[in-house]
């Protein structure tokens, strides 16, 4: 039950962030207020990716592989310098 209640509250602190990057990239328009607000599980543009609560799989094998928020700049994807 403690660890429930944790995770609600850890969440909506997360939503919150959430939003703001959402509106820092123009995935979101003025919506809900941030105790209202629900996150899709992909929101993206043409020049952002931002995933919600996503399991990433990786080559190697990580204990905690499953972050609250993802950004990927699609413009900077693969590039190397």
């Amino acid at each position: 039950m403690v660890s429930e209640e944790y995770k609600e509250r850890h969440d909506s602190v997360a939503k919150v962030a959430h939003a703001a990057i959402a509106r820092e990239w123009k995935l979101l328009e003025d919506g809900p207020p941030y105790c209202e607000y629900k996150p899709a599980k992909v929101t993206q543009n043409e020049h952002v990716e931002v995933l919600w609560d996503r399991t990433i799989h990786t080559y190697k094998t990580l204990p905690h592989n499953r972050p609250d928020i993802i950004v990927k700049n699609k413009k900077e994807r693969g590039r190397r310098e």
